[in-house]
């Protein structure tokens, strides 16, 4: 069904139907207070710091955008699309993943795509492309996330860090909803931070909960000193 819809296509002149308005004193009050500041945790997390936090993963080898810069943008192409009458818009870890899964590794996969989906509208025309896309089998979006998930999932449990956090947050965000989940994800973020300190100046508090800290390697570690200084000192005799 999806791909009988597409050749059933009418074609009309087009004409250009955007033009620039100023939302009034109430559609900025209603925006910010009933879209903007709900889906500001949501976008802070999935748009802006694990945009960031998937980029380094996959890219280890390769300058990655700041969390500056990315909040920038989804700022910046918000602001100005407001007043042509775009959607909300924004970066998005699970399209960054998805893209890199399936062979996408560098800047010029989100040209492509863009200009595919472009080239589409133009020629099937919304209605149809709408139609398309309802059609669209949901067992292949179901894979297509399956795989989304499970490569965050293993980025957010990287073995070089402590997943307590993206547990916490994951769990609260299903149980309690977002800005509940980001909430109390910082929380975690922040003690697990604070505790890799109090472990550096070797205090046993909160390290036992958030540090994988091993006594026999640092044991370990205080040997093999020793046993160097004695070479040393032999080596001087």
């Amino acid at each position: 069904q999806f791909f009988l819809l597409l050749p059933t296509v009418q074609y009309k002149a087009y004409t250009l139907g955007v033009s620039p308005r100023t939302p009034s004193k109430n559609e900025w009050i209603t925006g910010i207070l009933l879209a903007g500041l709900p889906q500001l945790p949501l976008t802070c997390l999935n748009s802006v710091i694990a945009v960031v936090a998937v980029a380094q993963e996959l890219f280890p080898n390769q300058s990655t955008p700041s969390r500056r810069s990315v909040a920038f943008s989804v700022g910046l192409m918000n602001l100005c699309g407001c007043f042509f009458g775009g959607m909300p818009s924004c970066h998005g870890c699970g399209g960054l993943v998805g893209q890199y899964k399936f062979g996408a590794r560098s800047g010029a996969s989100i040209l492509i795509l863009g200009l595919i989906k472009f080239t589409l509208v133009l020629i099937f025309g919304d209605k149809n492309i709408e139609a398309a896309i309802a059609s669209f089998p949901s067992a292949i979006l179901g894979a297509l996330l399956a795989i989304v998930g499970l490569e965050l999932a293993r980025t957010g449990a990287r073995p070089h860090g402590n997943s307590i956090p993206a547990l916490a947050t994951a769990a609260a965000t299903i149980s309690q909803g977002t800005g509940i989940g980001a909430a109390i994800g910082l929380v975690f973020a922040y003690t697990e931070r604070a505790a890799v300190h109090i472990n550096r100046a070797d205090s046993p508090l909160l390290s036992s909960l958030f540090c994988r800290h091993d006594h026999s390697s640092h044991r370990l570690s205080n040997d093999d000193a020793l046993s160097n200084n004695a070479d040393d000192e032999e080596t001087k005799q």
